[in-house]
């Protein structure tokens, strides 16, 4: 298959692009050439910004497009222009598109008003991605395929300092492989005593053979590209290690402390937090569609293994997790409050 990916060489896309290429499909790049442009040496790479692919694409045609990249609509909108650019067109959008999320819910959730334009915020990504969706479903109708992705994680989960399009929203983003990095690093550990807060992760490997299989098979429709539901305990104990001690810290001691949830110390959500993501939505029309999902353990490894040798791009001085020094501070204040070394071992 001839395929256009707009994007491709940074985290989802890169992996979409691997999968396809690994397929043996005929990969077109469309992007700004500015993060890993070297990545794929030797696929056909179109530069230019969003909002001007008219100038490289037009007398093109491609079997399907994969838009990685589509924030707003007017990132969208010039592509669309060229309804006979392609016979397919597959967009990833985002679970940010829902109005409210209850456990199970599925693909006929309410949803957001779509904003066309405006600052790309945490609050503002669902109405964004919402216009891109409608603008999709308005030029090609059937022939769309919409994914609306949870949160992804696994290797090349680059921060966003490092990213070619840094997003305000992206400071509010949790940061995966600060666990896996930080268990592998040893020591006493402060984690929040709170292993039954859920957790709901999509291996971006999972996603990008899903991917393939859909542009291979012709799929159609909108689909929740989400993960199974878990906790944060299954992901501590996905992490675990002989030399690691977990300490478990009560959420009333880190907000006295101003610790951020979510954030400093990632996907932690305390008891009564308001919402701040979407947890429990259904996979089950994605799973009938072919995804499958790996183990927790898989992705913890895999994100181990490369972090471990870039350190630098996943977790770089500027993400906002916990320092080292902050949370020996933390575990200090905490060995205080608690009157009492409240760590376990595990094996």
């Amino acid at each position: 298959m001839r395929i256009l990916v707009l994007g491709g060489t940074l985290f989802v896309g890169r992996w979409i692009v691997t999968r396809l290429v690994e397929a043996g499909h005929d990969v077109t790049l469309l992007n700004r050439g500015r993060s890993a442009p070297d990545v794929f040496p030797d696929l056909e790479l179109l530069r230019c910004e969003r909002g001007r692919e008219d100038t490289r694409l037009v007398g093109r045609r491609f079997d399907l497009v994969i838009d990685s990249a589509a924030y707003l609509a007017s990132d969208i909108a010039t592509v669309l222009g060229l309804p006979q650019l392609a016979e397919r067109y597959l967009l990833l959008s985002s679970v940010a598109v829902y109005e409210s999320c209850s456990p199970g819910m599925a693909e006929d959730g309410p949803l957001l008003e779509a904003a066309s334009e405006g600052p790309l915020t945490a609050v503002s990504l669902g109405a964004g991605k919402r216009a891109c969706e409608r603008k999709l479903t308005d030029v090609y109708g059937q022939r769309g395929v919409i994914l609306r992705c949870g949160l992804l994680v696994g290797p090349h989960d680059v921060s966003s300092s490092v990213a070619a399009r840094p997003l305000d929203f992206d400071q509010l983003s949790p940061r995966f492989p600060y666990w896996p990095l930080r268990v592998w690093d040893g020591g006493r550990i402060l984690i929040p005593a709170r292993r039954h807060c859920p957790l709901q992760i999509l291996d971006v490997r999972d996603l990008a053979d899903w991917v393939c299989r859909l542009a291979e098979g012709g799929g159609a429709g909108t689909y929740n590209a989400v993960g199974a539901a878990s906790t944060l305990g299954a992901l501590f104990d996905a992490c675990r290690s002989p030399e690691t001690w977990y300490v478990e810290v009560e959420d009333w001691f880190l907000l006295d402390n101003a610790v951020l949830p979510f954030v400093e110390l990632p996907f932690w959500i305390p008891v009564g937090a308001p919402r701040t993501v979407d947890y429990g939505i259904s996979n089950a029309k994605a799973l009938a569609a072919g995804l499958t999902i790996r183990s927790l353990a898989d992705t913890v490894s895999a994100t181990l293994d490369w972090v471990r040798d870039n350190r630098d791009r996943a977790l770089p001085a500027s993400a906002p997790v916990l320092t080292r020094e902050r949370e020996r501070q933390l575990l200090e204040g905490w060995d205080q409050a608690s009157k009492s070394e409240s760590w376990v071992k595990l094996f």
